[in-house]
């Protein structure tokens, strides 16, 4: 039996994080707000807990979630995240990231988490301004090759290149 692969586009794994994320936790009229402290009390839960595996996969899954969703915001939405996540970057590198700012940054445990997930992510993997015009040809000719069919979504590819090159 031949097996069916099928590759998720951006959008489509965020959602699908989201919906993980959505599906592994617990449902309570009086579950605390997605602050920083909410965040931080998930991605340092003790070894050897009863709750340990639902808190560190929900820190994991929210972290890298975030990380997609903010892809997913450059490439349909057009939105400049200031996040360039380079290759090779793995969850856990991203979560140990993001749980090194947080403990850096008592005062701004109050703030949402996303945001924190975002300044974390924006810190340590800030995106090089473009300055050059061969700069910005080899990201519109990136766009022109990940779109060969020129639709919309080469379009916003192109305006990105436009504005990080700016």
């Amino acid at each position: 039996m031949k097996r069916l692969r099928h590759s998720l586009r951006p959008i489509e794994s965020t959602f699908l994080a989201a919906w993980l994320i959505a599906v592994s936790l617990p449902i309570a009229a009086d579950y605390p707000p997605f602050t920083g402290n909410w965040l931080l009390s998930y991605c340092s839960a003790e070894k050897g807990t009863a709750t340990y595996y639902q808190k560190d996969a929900t820190c994991h899954g929210y972290i890298e979630g975030i990380s997609q969703a903010s892809i997913a915001w450059e490439q349909w939405g057009g939105l400049d995240s200031g996040i360039c996540r380079p290759d090779g970057v793995t969850t856990g590198q991203l979560v140990r990231v993001v749980l090194k700012y947080l403990e850096a940054n008592p005062s701004e445990l109050h703030k949402t988490s996303a945001s924190l997930v975002l300044n974390a992510l924006g810190l340590a993997f800030p995106c090089e301004k473009h300055t050059t015009r061969e700069s910005t040809e080899d990201l519109i000719n990136q766009c022109r090759n990940m779109y060969p069919n020129g639709d919309e979504r080469l379009l916003v590819c192109i305006q990105n290149a436009m504005r990080k090159s700016q």
